[in-house]
């Protein structure tokens, strides 16, 4: 299995090698840049990051709108009488009761949530408790000033690192890094381990270290130790802990921590041409990091949005084509679909999707790609 292990590492390595070779591409060229404008007019520019370790192009910005732009040509009764039924077809009579009296068949209609990854967007303006959000197809999003991705503080890295709070944050303008500009940061790549497979790609531990700058805390011996996510080779789930095996060869047995035992939030990994896959611990198994190299696709690389058209076949054979708006969310190719999928949490572009078809327990999805 270690044989195993180094030679699938060596041919990640190559293959990353090798398109970073082809591409012309820099370590700066994924990552989020931009000018931050604060409301006493102090005007900052440089690479971004987020409190929520949001740092790429792929990463997906979330809150929620303030108006949903499609409630009105729904028919909300039906649809409160639609979630009724079916919540009272799978509960009993005391939850029945705490359902009509919560009046949870209409929550939901109206402030739907709003993912866009950041190479999508062009501008976010902050105003009171608002947040209008601009995609590079011109088109304003007016969402609510919530939401992890707008708490804490917004870092700008340029001559200087500044952290700025989101509070005194008005207007955020994105950019392509200049040629030449480096982050003090290498972004996390490598080769994901599970009890169903592997998976390749950009890695976020425990949905936040995402970065060679990130810190992996853990105990053993009773001794703390504080490990640079940069000097690890791979991480292997083992008893109560994690193996930890750094790239001089030291080995270790990590435990007490979320960064390293079963309260670790999952394993994100982004798959080139499939959107990001979360890995739970449960089914986590390991995962080889890769030697630094690109940071993923310039900002050129994410098309402006198009509204969401589609031909849909109904009950009865009939089929319907159109504008598509799906569960009151999503209506443009680069909204995000998200789901369970086989214990792996799934959130895919629409743009990446080719047909949706319903089945008994959800949806199956096949991708652009010919993937399912």
């Amino acid at each position: 299995m270690l044989v195993f292990a180094r030679t699938a590492l060596l041919i990640v390595t190559l293959l990353v090698s090798s398109a970073a070779s082809a591409a012309g591409d820099e370590p700066g060229r994924g990552c989020l840049y931009g000018t931050v404008t604060t409301g006493d007019g102090l005007a900052l520019t440089g690479f971004l990051r987020t409190d929520s370790d949001d740092a790429f192009w792929d990463d997906v910005f979330r809150t929620s709108r303030k108006v949903s732009p499609w409630v009105d040509h729904i028919d909300e009764e039906a649809l409160a009488r639609q979630r009724r039924a079916a919540y009272f077809s799978e509960h009993g009579l005391v939850d029945r009761i705490a359902y009509v009296l919560s009046g949870d068949d209409r929550k939901g209609m109206e402030n739907r949530e709003f993912l866009c990854r950041y190479g999508q967007i062009a501008r976010i303006v902050l105003a009171d408790n608002e947040a209008t959000v601009e995609t590079t197809d011109g088109v304003r999003h007016v969402c609510r000033r919530r939401g992890a991705d707008l708490r804490g503080d917004l870092t700008v890295v340029g001559a200087d690192s500044t952290a700025v709070d989101w509070d005194d944050v008005r207007e955020v303008i994105f950019a392509q890094a200049p040629p030449g500009a480096s982050p003090p940061w290498r972004r996390l790549s490598g080769i994901v381990t599970t009890s169903a497979g592997s998976l390749q790609g950009f890695i976020q531990w425990d949905r936040s270290e995402c970065t060679s700058d990130g810190i992996l805390d853990g105990e053993q011996d009773r001794e703390e130790f504080d490990v640079p996510m940069g000097d690890i080779a791979a991480i292997a789930k083992d008893r109560d802990g994690s193996r930890v095996t750094l790239r001089d060869g030291r080995s270790l047995h990590l435990t007490g921590t979320n960064d390293v035992n079963a309260d670790n939030r999952g394993v994100a990994v982004e798959v080139a041409g499939r959107g990001r896959v979360t890995v739970p611990w449960t089914r986590f198994e390991r995962v080889d990091f890769a030697a630094p190299g690109p940071s993923g696709p310039g900002r050129e690389a994410y098309a402006p949005g198009r509204e969401l058209a589609a031909v849909i076949a109904v009950a009865g054979g009939d089929t319907v084509r159109g504008r598509v708006v799906w569960d009151l969310d999503e209506g443009w190719t680069w909204d995000i679909f998200n789901g369970d999928g086989e214990g792996d949490d799934y959130e895919i572009p629409f743009e990446l999707l080719a047909t949706i078809t319903r089945t008994d327990r959800g949806c199956r999805l096949v991708l652009r790609s010919g993937a399912k």
